[in-house]
């Protein structure tokens, strides 16, 4: 422990003793010895500088400082009393003292890893990282086994994003120290950072096993899994890491993002509200408005949005959304006013383009002939969740029931298909009257999460998630393809029309609707949604060589308690 211990010391047999009770950890028998000999000597360096030592790995960094001091008085040049004060100064936070006695203690030829090592240390602490790693490669080039060294120089390396060379240095760690948890949490991270969250996963849940209370790691451990989707192990990481520390900030909000891509919003909204005690948090703000727009609640998402809004005024989502909840109240002047301010952040974007020639009372010369891809995809994943309840029990909406009618009350129309395509098939609620009309059910939607409902009802043998023109030039010999509901989201139906005809057998079947227009060949509406006149719907059929088995107006659904009129069309192909 001290360079001249025991050498040529009057109280060898005492300081033997001392040692003996300091090494096993006992630490007041140790002092004990060590005062008594400085009360019989109080110039001994042995005993000053073991004593200080002792007192140093107490925490009592002020007390050992002065014995310390008094020993430097008696050998000035004493490397291992350096490295000692070395210590105590980094402890106490007095990095360039700390320095100072660590280069003096690498003036001897005995210097030794550990100064190296600490020196390292230091300038790790003033983020000279560079310097840093010079120095552990010196603790190392001396003792290549030096745990401490490699861990530490994977720190400094981690800093200079050298992060291979990091992870080589933390698996020397645990080839030396497996049950080393800083290694395997801070492998743990490298993984994370690198995508690689199989391995972070691996390293986190080792660190676990020796440390099963580890806050950190529970929460880096759920961030990892979520990019797994492995999202219930997630929740229950980051639920305990709340547990233990209910005002982490960063588990909160992970956690809320993470029911809100489940779209659990009744769960996520608590954590986000938590949130708010703790900080003025723009997300939790912005998507605590979201959650209200959702639940139908729109001043209070309102509320919280403006909140959002004070925080980032140019935030863009936050002003579409606010566009959307004055949308939702009838305030179409201050829609407008947040889709236009929306508009000015990104000139060229195709859905505020739309939903503003929507609501305009003088259309632009320019009018959009269908609506953007996108705007259909984020506009349906929305919906899915409640669709059907909503088309049923809101709107009084049975286009599924006139499609079937229809069908089942035209001679033309055979008892069984072979192939049925289902355009804008959503959640399936055609499906399930047709299922058990086809030998094969195909259904076609933009929404992944209409079709994921879809999906779990099973009557489709095939669900395709493109766009119905696609899907159409993909078809070949069908049956009859329905498109219920469909072309409120399409203006131009001429190329549907031809696509249509091509994908039919030389009998086959093509049975929609649209809403009505009494105007215009296709209007579109203020509540976004196409309409077409009778005229232009003729034009197509004749255009594309179609017979009209069957047309009658027909009332699709309610909107806002008003009957929404349309038309319903079977026609056949002529062979």
């Amino acid at each position: 422990m001290a360079d001249s211990v025991l050498e040529n010391n009057p109280f060898e047999e005492l300081l033997l003793k001392a040692l003996s009770h300091h090494r096993v950890g006992e630490v007041e028998a140790a002092e004990k010895i060590y005062c008594s000999i400085l009360a019989q000597a109080e110039d001994n360096f042995d005993a000053l500088h073991l004593l200080g030592i002792l007192l140093g790995q107490q925490s009592r960094f002020k007390e050992a400082l002065l014995l310390l001091q008094q020993a430097l008085l008696l050998q000035p040049q004493s490397p291992t009393l350096h490295n000692s004060l070395g210590n105590i100064y980094k402890n106490l936070q007095q990095t360039d003292r700390a320095i100072t006695h660590y280069q003096q203690a690498l003036q001897s030829s005995q210097a030794s890893a550990a100064v190296f090592n600490n020196l390292g240390t230091l300038y790790y602490q003033k983020e000279q990282w560079r310097d840093a790693v010079n120095y552990y490669e010196k603790a190392l080039a001396l003792d290549n086994h030096y745990a401490d060294a490699h861990y530490n120089i994977s720190t400094a390396l981690t800093q200079l994003q050298q992060y291979d060379s990091a992870i080589a240095h933390l698996k020397t760690v645990l080839e030396l120290n497996p049950q080393h948890v800083q290694a395997h949490y801070h492998l743990g991270q490298l993984y994370l950072r690198q995508g690689d969250f199989v391995d972070a996963i691996g390293h986190y849940h080792q660190r676990l096993a020796i440390e099963p209370e580890h806050v950190e790691t529970h929460h880096q451990l759920a961030i990892a899994l979520t990019q797994q989707n492995q999202w219930q192990d997630a929740i229950e990481h980051y639920q305990f890491t709340l547990h233990q520390q209910p005002d982490h900030q960063e588990a909160l909000n992970n956690l809320a993002s993470l029911y809100m891509m489940q779209r659990e919003f009744d769960l996520a909204l608590p954590y986000y509200m938590r949130l708010l005690e703790y900080s003025a948090d723009f997300d939790a703000y912005y998507n605590i408005g979201v959650i209200f727009l959702q639940k139908n609640r729109y001043e209070d998402a309102i509320d919280y949005l403006q909140q959002a809004l004070k925080q980032q005024p140019h935030a863009f989502n936050v002003l579409v959304n606010l566009a959307a909840a004055h949308l939702k109240q009838e305030k179409t002047s201050l829609a407008i006013e947040y889709y236009q301010a929306a508009l000015a952040l990104k000139p060229d974007d195709e859905e505020l383009l739309y939903i503003l020639a929507a609501l305009a009372d003088e259309k632009p010369n320019a009018l959009p002939t269908a609506a953007p891809i996108a705007y259909v995809q984020r506009l349906f994943d929305h919906y899915a969740p409640h669709f059907d309840q909503h088309l049923k029990q809101q709107l009084n909406y049975h286009v599924p029931e006139l499609l079937q009618r229809v069908i089942q009350q035209t001679p033309e129309a055979p008892e069984k298909f072979d192939c049925v395509v289902d355009l804008g098939c959503g959640t399936g609620l055609c499906g399930m009257l047709f299922r058990q009309k086809t030998k094969q059910l195909i259904g076609v939607d933009l929404s992944e999460q209409m079709l994921h409902i879809a999906r779990q009802k099973e009557y489709y043998d095939v669900l395709l998630n493109t766009d119905l023109l696609t899907a159409l030039h993909q078809q070949k010999n069908s049956d009859l393809i329905i498109a219920g509901d469909v072309f409120g989201y399409i203006g131009d139906l001429g190329p549907v029309f031809s696509a249509v005809n091509a994908a039919l057998n030389s009998t086959g079947l093509f049975i929609f609707t649209v809403e009505r227009s009494y105007t215009d060949d296709f209007l579109l509406q203020k509540n976004a949604r196409f309409a077409h006149s009778q005229k232009y719907i003729e034009r197509l059929i004749t255009a594309n060589e179609f017979s009209v088995l069957h047309w009658e107006g027909a009332v699709l659904r309610e909107q806002k308690q008003q009957a929404v009129a349309g038309y319903v069309w079977l026609l056949q192909k002529n062979s």
